[in-house]
């Protein structure tokens, strides 16, 4: 459970770096666009745990780097 804990808070800081303009997007959905998107849609049961507000943070970084 602790390493899941962790990828979300990967995932957080991804977002975070996507939407405050941080990183390349272009270059970020071409080379791991793909993994973030299955690791999203792997963990979104344990993830629904955490509440909305995670949940909808989780599926604004799937819209972005879809």
């Amino acid at each position: 459970m602790q390493s899941v804990v962790l990828v979300s808070n990967y995932l957080e800081k991804v977002r975070f770096s996507v939407v405050n303009e941080r990183v390349d997007v272009e270059l970020f959905k071409s080379t791991l666009g793909p993994v973030m998107i299955d690791i999203i849609e792997r963990f979104e049961p344990y993830f629904k745990t955490f509440g909305k507000l995670y949940m909808d943070d989780f599926n604004q970084l799937k819209r972005l780097i879809s």
